[in-house]
């Protein structure tokens, strides 16, 4: 009877392999591993390739992860220069009419700006939309009260824009490889 049970556990064993390239579980006739892709029955060119384009995508998306993290630590930096800005405008014009308000206003973005690169971690895409659209919002809002506001510091609004935007285009390609990958 062990015999038999042994033989059993060997048919079942037998009817399964290891994708060599995801590790994951496939049948033996399979053509194509069903998890990533990889040509199970191709030809060993066919299967190098693949492994070459797959590795490569992983190089890519690290790349392009590095690239989110400069827009995330952006919306961090975002959050501290409204923090520090807010508390710099209200101690040396705390007699000011309109001190308390901005004062507040900068501590919401600053909040705002902090859950945004918080967010980033895990919803890339949508956080980096919705910091370059608020940060936009707040550069528009600052033109209507005060048209010369356009002028000053136009060199780090730009920069800060192209890092919202770099990180966005990653942040974009990165969801698309993981999707092509499986991950």
């Amino acid at each position: 009877m062990s015999d038999e049970h042994n033989s059993a556990e060997i048919e079942i064993v037998g009817a399964e392999s290891i994708c060599k390239s995801c590790m994951g579980h496939v049948l033996e006739g399979d053509a194509f591993c069903e998890h990533c892709g990889y040509p199970l029955l191709g030809t060993v060119e066919l299967q190098n390739e693949f492994i070459h384009n797959r590795d490569y995508k992983v190089l890519e998306l690290h790349e392009m992860q590095s690239k989110i993290n400069s827009a995330s630590t952006t919306l961090f930096v975002l959050s501290c220069f409204f923090a520090v800005s807010g508390l710099f405008y209200f101690a040396f014009n705390s007699n000011a009419q309109n001190a308390l308000a901005l004062l507040i206003t900068n501590g919401v973005l600053c909040l705002i700006f902090l859950a945004l690169g918080v967010w980033c971690k895990n919803q890339p895409v949508a956080a980096l939309i919705s910091g370059l659209v608020l940060y936009a919002l707040i550069q528009v809002l600052n033109i209507i009260e005060n048209p010369i506001a356009i002028l000053q510091g136009i060199l780090i609004k730009i920069i800060i824009c192209i890092y919202l935007i770099k990180g966005l285009n990653s942040a974009l390609s990165a969801q698309k490889i993981k999707k092509e990958l499986n991950l």
